[in-house]
């Protein structure tokens, strides 16, 4: 039985990867490796070997003695750089390297492009995600698969799963339920302040505010950050309320978008998300925030905000966003654009990516 060795280091990755690991079980021998808590969390139910520093790589590498080393990655900026110390390994042991990008232009990441030459294939979402692999001079296969963190969307009922949740909060039909999409990971902090800050006090000014529900990032090191920044601007806040904290927190992450009426926050695969699942999604980029992240991975902008499947916010002016809020909330006619754009342009996949990426992993194996 051929041996694959799996390694995972963020939580986007770790939501797609594991649909796959079941596939896998029984037709070769799997050790999954996490890096950090937020992927280990996700996983623990497939007991997976922790290794949260690279000086920790080489025995793992060595005493498993892989024949596949498959690699799903997010961007690690700040480290730990665990992952280019598997690559490395594996590079000098001549066994193909397989990564699964969740996100388009991930590659493009530091840590991402430096190891991509030693990438044997990659795993892309869709046609455009190959485009940028092409672009920046991969030479390795590319397999479109889809991501695997969408299969489990085809089987949601938005409608239903919308009013449990809405029961389950006590928050009534009509209430226009507005979701921040947290993104403080250590090295996106201040940009995530930044938007954070901009949105509530957008919001504030409206004569009938919606609800905000705040989702911290599971790597998020501080999230009561939120609490803090609102407090201090308490005097400014209005009639804008909150959902608790640790009400919302609770709730899985695609029930909870599908009890929103839309999502905000600067780019996330959970605005990806709200887009497959016909949420509206608004994308706010401005220029000292959401444009730099987008900057580092060379992206003018959030693909979906391109073809109109989500809405961008470019500029710091709170009437943009107010004018947003209040055309979802009473423009029938706009949110219907919106959802005819993300039907053309997001189609739901047919097929499960988890089962076309295990078969050529077990393929590549043979």
């Amino acid at each position: 039985m051929g041996k694959i060795l799996i390694i995972v280091d963020a939580p986007g990755p770790a939501d797609s990867l594991k649909p796959i690991l079941p596939l896998l079980t029984g037709k070769a021998d799997v050790l999954l490796v996490t890096v950090k808590d937020s992927p280990y969390e996700i996983l623990k139910a497939f007991n997976p070997t922790r290794c949260d520093g690279e000086e920790a790589a080489d025995a793992i590498y060595h005493s498993f003695d892989p024949d596949i080393l498959f690699l799903t990655t997010s961007s690690l900026v700040l480290g730990p750089h665990v992952i280019p110390a598997f690559t490395r390994l594996a590079h000098e042991d001549r066994k193909p390297i397989i990564c699964l990008q969740d996100y388009w232009a991930n590659h493009r990441n530091t840590a991402n492009s430096q190891m991509m030459r030693y990438w044997h294939a990659v795993f892309a979402q869709d046609d455009l995600a190959k485009k940028y692999l092409e672009e920046d001079g991969y030479k390795g296969k590319i397999f479109i698969t889809g991501n695997p963190a969408l299969d489990a969307l085809r089987d949601i009922d938005v409608s239903s799963v919308r009013r449990r949740v809405r029961r389950d909060l006590q928050i009534s039909e009509g209430e226009f339920l507005l979701t921040y999409i947290g993104r403080g990971t250590p090295q996106s902090v201040a940009e995530d302040e930044i938007t954070f800050k901009y949105i509530i006090g957008s919001l504030a000014k409206m004569e009938t505010p919606p609800l905000l529900a705040v989702r911290a990032h599971p790597r998020d090191e501080n999230p009561e950050r939120y609490s803090a920044m609102a407090g201090e601007l308490k005097r400014g806040l209005g009639k804008l309320k909150f959902l608790s904290h640790r009400v919302n927190q609770k709730v899985p992450m695609n029930d909870l978008v599908a009890a929103s009426d839309a999502v905000v926050g600067m780019d996330s695969t959970s605005h990806i998300h709200a887009v497959y699942m016909r949420i509206p999604a608004i994308c706010v980029i401005l220029p000292e925030a959401g444009a730099k992240r987008l900057q580092k991975i060379r992206l003018a902008d959030f693909p979906p905000n391109e073809v109109g499947a989500s809405i961008g916010i470019y500029k710091n002016n709170p009437q943009d966003l107010i004018d947003i809020a209040d055309k979802l909330r009473s423009d029938p006619a706009f949110r219907a654009h919106l959802h005819a754009a993300q039907e053309k342009y997001f189609p739901m996949p047919s097929q499960s990516a988890a089962e076309t990426i295990a078969k050529i992993i077990l393929k590549i194996l043979d």
